[in-house]
């Protein structure tokens, strides 16, 4: 099988974003995925920088509720823009996302042994 599409990776995680921008639980939402090997070892070398974090959420977002216009949604980089104006949404999203990836789940289980 040829995987063409990062979007087609086995992890996804919805996120809901509503209560920071004052809209009903499940209204607003960011869809991450899994990264791929390539952005996991830029991710995994040594201490985790936050910054290379921040700097690649936006990649991972593969569907999300934000509509620059009605019926027109808006690109994942204003996406994150938005969110980054909200440094206690980006935090949450940051934290929830690095803990449910397998790969942090696994390293957990790991050092809980």
């Amino acid at each position: 099988m040829v995987l063409k599409d990062k979007s087609a990776g086995i992890f996804q995680l919805k996120i809901d974003v509503g209560q920071h921008f004052n809209e009903a639980k499940g209204d607003l939402y960011i869809i991450l995925r899994e990264p791929t090997t390539e952005e996991a070892l830029t991710l995994s070398t040594g201490e985790t920088d936050n910054n290379k974090i921040f700097t690649l959420m936006p990649s991972l977002i593969i569907d999300h509720a934000f509509e620059e216009k009605p019926g027109t949604k808006s690109t994942s980089e204003a996406v994150w823009k938005l969110i980054m104006q909200r440094p206690l949404c980006a935090t949450e999203i940051v934290e929830e996302w690095s803990t449910n990836i397998p790969l942090a789940k696994r390293k957990l289980k790991e050092s809980e042994k």
